[in-house]
């Protein structure tokens, strides 16, 4: 669940910097995705017990980490991919 989270927050980052999309809503959007495939792929594919384990813990899971990854890709993607051409400083990066 970890690793999974990890690997989701660095793929919706890179998509959401190559598409240029900005603000809240992005997030938002990227915290109830997460919330979502973890609860779904808890319950649905492992067929987690939901009376042995919290619903939060496997929420709380590696989120922060994952928030962390999305935010770093999110923001070097979305800088390199529109801030460059726009940039004379940035242009000169090779």
């Amino acid at each position: 669940m970890f690793y999974a989270r990890q690997l989701l927050g660095l793929v919706c980052g890179v998509v959401a910097g190559s598409l240029g999309l900005t603000g809240i809503v992005v997030l938002i959007g990227f915290a109830a995705l997460n919330a979502a495939i973890s609860y779904f792929y808890s319950y649905s594919y492992l067929q987690v017990d939901s009376d042995k384990v919290e619903s939060s813990e496997l929420l709380m899971e590696g989120l922060v980490i994952s928030v962390m990854n999305f935010l770093v890709s999110w923001i070097v993607t979305y800088t390199f991919v529109f801030l460059k051409a726009s940039s004379p400083s940035l242009s000169a990066i090779p």
